[in-house]
């Protein structure tokens, strides 16, 4: 090989290595300033564990369910006075409040209640067995014309707004008649109600007859204050609470009297504190 021949094989040589190193270098570039698309989970290193949301790493929302005791506690008899009802939202409880049909205040405790959002029901006036029991304004009596009779319960359940069921005001004679319980709780059911059966006769027939028509019904479980005595009280909510726990849930029934009144004040935020959970009475009824 000549001189000039040996310069040129050279010079050719270093052309083709300059050229091939500029095109690796050029297409390094622009690999790296092209975006690409994040790397799937797959192509992590065997054993790597994506990180998880503190959400994502507890339970499943959807499967959480409280397992607390539930309690329902229902004050009959409000529409006489507007300062028992203040006094019963400063506990600051869920409670169920029944209203009296076509009283003083039961038209303003209602609209007061349901800016409010708390639970209403209409606590409506049946005939008891001893006649010797003031009737009051309202009450349905089993002696009156079937057309009559639906009249005053339209009327009573029209003069309560905001109803989510209703409950018996006395009504030992008339819960236990099952023609006159057809007839309340057919209309409660056209108008989407429930029942709740405050007992105060063994022999009624309300939850039978509610089941029968498919009205949701229910029963209270416990009379908070039969005795106006602050003991007797305080004995009968630990009842009540005794039997949520023992069966999930449980109804008491009580009265705005300033007794009642002062020992639910001082034991429902202690039973709060205790994990029962106070809910209002539709919560309980099926």
């Amino acid at each position: 090989m000549t001189k000039n021949s040996l310069k040129l094989w050279a010079a050719s040589t270093l052309l083709i290595i300059f050229i091939g190193g500029s095109v690796l270098l050029l297409s390094r570039l622009i690999h790296r300033w092209t975006p690409h698309p994040p790397k799937p989970l797959s192509t992590q290193s065997p054993g790597a564990r994506p990180s998880r949301t503190g959400a994502e790493r507890g339970a499943r929302p959807e499967l959480i369910t409280s397992q607390n005791p539930q309690v329902a506690i229902v004050v009959d008899d409000l529409g006489e006075s507007e300062q028992d009802v203040q006094w019963l939202l400063d506990i600051n409880v869920s409670l169920t409040f029944a209203i009296l049909p076509q009283r003083p205040f039961s038209l303003s405790i209602n609209q007061k209640l349901h800016s409010l959002g708390r639970e209403i029901i209409l606590h409506l006036p049946l005939e008891p067995k001893d006649k010797d029991v003031s009737l009051g304004k309202g009450m349905l009596l089993l002696s009156m014309p079937r057309e009559e009779l639906l009249s005053r319960l339209r009327e009573n359940l029209d003069s309560v707004p905001h109803l989510t069921g209703v409950n018996n005001h006395m009504g030992s004679e008339f819960t236990a008649n099952e023609e006159g319980m057809r007839l309340v709780l057919g209309e409660l059911k056209e108008r989407g109600l429930f029942f709740l059966d405050n007992r105060t006769t063994v022999e009624t027939v309300g939850l039978k007859v509610a089941r029968e028509l498919g009205v949701r019904a229910e029963e209270r479980s416990v009379f908070l204050d039969n005795e106006e005595d602050p003991e007797y009280i305080s004995s009968q909510l630990d009842k009540l609470v005794r039997m949520a726990r023992e069966k999930g849930s449980a109804i008491g029934v009580c009265h705005p009297t300033s007794t009642t009144i002062r020992v639910l004040r001082e034991k429902l935020p202690e039973f709060r504190t205790q994990g029962v959970d106070f809910v209002p009475v539709s919560t309980l009824v099926r």
